[in-house]
């Protein structure tokens, strides 16, 4: 999935499966995958909870439906978090998806390496 979005912009890294074990695998993110009816995966979310806080760290999507399956997954954690703090595609739409958003979009370059 990722190599499929990562596609779509100019810069993006080619991971290898070493890249995965080296810059993902030691963080214990969780992973939430979408699949859609045909079970085909979708979309995914790399993310960890911290002092009352939802820390997404990937969020990667292929289709409206993708969104729309992982934003209603995130959104049942609601009981286990005050805030959540996201990392999305600089040309994702999901900012102006909120019915009232309440937070900074501060825009920046990934800190991982």
């Amino acid at each position: 999935m990722y190599q499929r979005f990562a596609s779509s912009y100019c810069g993006m890294l080619d991971r290898s499966l070493d890249w995965w074990d080296y810059h993902v695998k030691p963080f214990n993110y969780k992973v939430g995958v979408y699949r859609n009816s045909e079970d085909n995966p979708r979309g995914y979310v790399l993310y960890q909870f911290k002092d009352r806080m939802l820390e997404v760290e990937e969020y990667i999507i292929l289709d409206e439906e993708a969104r729309i399956g992982l934003w209603n997954f995130l959104c049942q954690h609601d009981s286990m978090v005050d805030q959540i703090k996201m990392r999305v595609a600089e040309d994702d739409r999901l900012p102006y998806l909120l019915a009232n958003p309440n937070g900074e979009e501060p825009r920046q370059p990934s800190s991982r390496k």
